[in-house]
């Protein structure tokens, strides 16, 4: 039960965060995805394999299936940045998104 609903809840966040450029041959995802790479693979190819695994049946996932498949490599892995006022909620009145993004700096590498 509880797979299940990582399963989906995993499905929801790629289906939200993920954009397939094909005349780029990049994949746009969250930075999440950056931060616990060894959680989702060692390399970017394991790591697109695994949001494709996500990725709801459409032209996005068709579209990753024959960049992977076309054996001419190269499909670049980016990283969105992250929104930190997604984790605020409405109980939070003093949140600083600005003050938290200074605090995490480190992390995403700035």
């Amino acid at each position: 039960f509880v797979e299940g609903e990582l399963e989906a809840a995993a499905e929801a966040f790629v289906e939200g965060s993920t954009f397939v450029d094909v005349r780029e041959r990049t994949v746009t995802t969250s930075a999440i995805f950056r931060w616990y790479a060894r959680d989702f693979g060692r390399t970017d190819e394991e790591v697109l394999g695994r949001i494709r695994g996500w990725m709801p049946a459409g032209r996005g996932r068709f579209a990753l299936e024959g960049m992977l498949a076309d054996g001419r490599g190269g499909v670049r892995l980016a990283y969105a940045p992250y929104d930190w006022t997604t984790n605020a909620s409405d109980s939070t009145s003093d949140y600083d998104a600005t003050a938290t993004r200074s605090e995490y700096s480190w992390l995403l590498g700035g």
